[in-house]
């Protein structure tokens, strides 16, 4: 089982950062849209870690297999 978890930090100049740990793909998107949403944040850029991006990856790897891509 993974320690999957949401941090969010409030910073002194009003900014705000929301981090999600041990989440894969998109599932951190889905995990954080309600605090981006309640904070204001939606549609603001994004950091991708690598979690993200390896998931994402291998999918696209998968689909140009199938579609011969």
């Amino acid at each position: 089982m993974t320690d999957q978890r949401i941090e969010v930090t409030c910073h002194k100049d009003g900014t705000f950062t929301i981090e999600a740990f041990d989440f894969q793909g998109t599932n951190c998107d889905q995990a954080t849209k309600d605090f981006e949403r309640v904070l204001g944040a939606e549609g603001l850029n994004k950091i991708r870690k690598p979690e993200f991006l390896a998931v994402n990856l291998l999918s696209q790897q998968q689909i140009n297999r199938v579609h011969g891509g």
